[in-house]
């Protein structure tokens, strides 16, 4: 009975191990059919296959197959794919399996070699690890044409890449470029050759400004680079450009014993003694100029204030009010018109603007109140003041006050009694007052008051104002104010100085001076020496640019005149100006 109780134990146990063995087995099998673990596939689709294989010539299909290691996703085809020649209609893309089926739907010209660019179109499914580039290339005829053709875009100002995408095209060289920018009929009209104004090649540049060309045929070609935003081969208003001044060539070069890979005579050599790749060198885009004058925005800043701005700077604006009086002012800019109505509640204009540069409107501007309830300056019973010494004041700078509206002196007789400025609890002589009415200065006021003083530099003021000295349009005055100022010392800035190599041309150019974000701080006219003094401890850059118009700004290209961009030029260090430091700088260019 022992060996029999003992046998039953055993045999349960073979049993519960059996199963436990199989379900373990089950287990292992269910791991199997549905991964969990592993490394993350970070790597991008692979070319297996190409049916027609890549450059074949004698091309008579109309479609080709590109087959991958996995299967993929195609993302914008319409921005992503470039076909050179352009095709109308596009090729149409479906996947296939592991692949691309390209259905080919315009009819291909003879003796022609196609390029298809996949530029970061191709994805794997499951992770979407982009194929940075494809190149497919076919032929028509007997033979593939090899030529290649490549150069830089940058921005005509900032010579740094541009942020969107830059679309390069070559066009044949018989053709007008200025056709390009105008209307689809007038185009037409003013196409004497009769030669269509598609390009013969595209490509796009990267995020460097790099392009090339591949797979061209040997010859000259006008080069055009744009931002197509509608993917028209055409240049729109707002879309800027870059267009290289000459033909550009590809041909066969011998490359000559004392020759370099350097740039000859326009062209880049490379180690391959057959071939050239030509380049359009470093071409300069910029933003079309837009030359037609016109009212841009007209508001109502609040009730009883508006201002109205033109695209381009007026030349002698006359404004009328077909109703209540104004005041008006041009800005120093002269792109601006500020106006005060008499009646500060006034909440709607009927204006008649009139100008040499082509300006004749009539316009209607209306008063709306803003969304969260503000209490409108007209109902105000003082004048609001703001000046520029609020907590410090530049020791070699002019105490100032800004008002929004026009204002007098209320007493003209009083003006050297009106502020009163004291230094160490010692009193000092009044400061006499000078009033520059209408002034505008970035929409900051309508008039400045000079105080005619030069304050001590290091010391501490309390500078208070007098009531009732100012009153302006409405009949409103100003409140009694004091302000607390330190004034600041010549040890707190630093100095530049600037030579430049001497040279006919620094006469003709414009210096700038630029802070750490690029904006213009100075600008001056080039001199063999430049002083820039009282600059704040910060990083400057140092730019010029030839003013080859003589109007004191930098202009972009002209496409409709073919004019490039005015020439501009960086000195090729940044600058860490320090307080109590004067820095001296040599700057050939």
């Amino acid at each position: 009975m022992r060996r029999h109780f003992f046998f039953t134990l055993s045999y349960n146990h073979v049993l519960l191990g059996i199963v436990l063995l199989a379900f373990s087995l089950f287990l292992g099998c269910a791991k199997q059919g549905y991964p969990t673990g592993g490394p993350k596939d970070v790597d991008a689709p692979k070319v297996m296959k190409v049916s027609p294989p890549n450059e074949s010539v004698q091309f008579v299909g109309n479609q080709f197959f590109i087959g991958f290691d996995e299967y993929v996703v195609l993302k914008d085809a319409s921005n992503n794919v470039l076909v050179s020649p352009p095709m109308d209609p596009k090729p149409e893309f479906l996947p296939k399996g592991h692949g691309l089926l390209v259905k080919l739907r315009d009819t291909l010209q003879s003796n022609t070699t196609y390029l298809f660019q996949f530029k970061e179109a191709i994805a794997d499914f499951n992770e979407g690890n982009l194929l940075p580039s494809f190149e497919y290339v076919l032929s028509t005829g007997s033979a593939i044409d090899s030529m290649q053709l490549r150069g830089q875009i940058v921005d005509a100002l900032t010579l740094l890449p541009r942020k969107e995408v830059v679309t390069v095209l070559l066009f044949d060289p018989r053709i007008d470029l200025t056709l390009l920018s105008l209307s689809d009929s007038l185009a037409k009209a003013k196409n004497s050759l009769d030669i269509p104004l598609a390009p013969l090649y595209q490509t796009r540049a990267n995020k460097k400004g790099f392009f090339q060309f591949n797979y061209i045929k040997p010859g000259s070609y006008r080069l055009l680079a744009l931002e197509d935003g509608n993917k028209n081969f055409r240049l729109e208003q707002s879309e800027p450009f870059a267009f290289y001044d000459n033909l550009v060539k590809a041909e066969p070069m011998v490359l000559q014993p004392n020759d370099s890979i350097a740039a000859i005579s326009g062209r880049y050599i490379t180690e391959d003694t057959t071939t050239v790749i030509a380049t359009a060198n470093m071409l300069k885009m910029s933003e079309p100029k837009d030359t037609k004058q016109r009212v841009t925005n007209t508001e109502f800043l609040q009730k009883g204030r508006a201002f109205i701005t033109t695209h381009l700077p007026m030349q002698e604006p006359d404004l009328k009010s077909l109703g209540d009086e104004i005041y008006w002012k041009l800005s120093a800019s002269r792109d601006t018109i500020h106006l005060w109505t008499r009646r500060e509640q006034m909440d709607s204009l009927r204006l008649v603007l009139y100008d040499a540069t082509g300006i004749q409107d009539t316009m209607k501007i209306r008063y709306r109140a803003p969304k969260a309830k503000a209490k409108p300056y007209g109902v105000q019973s003082n004048i609001k003041i703001t000046n520029n010494f609020s907590s410090s004041f530049a020791y070699f700078d002019t105490l100032k006050l800004y008002f929004e509206v026009p204002v007098m002196m209320k007493d003209p007789n009083a003006s050297a009694a009106a502020i009163c400025l004291s230094a160490d609890s010692t009193l000092h002589d009044t400061v006499v007052i000078t009033l520059k009415e209408h002034e505008i200065n970035n929409f900051s006021g309508a008039t400045t008051a000079y105080m005619n003083w030069q304050p001590k530099a290091g010391e501490k003021y309390t500078i208070t104002l007098l009531p009732n000295v100012f009153q302006d349009i409405y009949g409103h005055t100003n409140d009694s104010a004091v302000w607390k100022t330190e004034v600041t010392t010549a040890e707190k800035y630093g100095i530049l100085s600037l030579k430049l190599s001497h040279g006919a041309d620094i006469e003709n150019c414009m210096i700038e001076l630029l802070d750490e974000k690029g904006n213009t701080l100075q600008r001056r006219p080039g001199q063999e020496v430049m002083r820039f003094e009282h600059l704040k401890a910060g990083k400057y850059r140092i730019r010029a640019f030839v003013d080859a118009n003589h109007n004191g700004k930098w202009d972009a290209g002209d496409f409709q005149n073919q004019q490039q961009p005015e020439a501009v030029y960086y000195f090729e260090k940044v600058l860490d100006i320090r307080e109590n430091w004067e820095f001296e700088e040599r700057w050939s260019f």
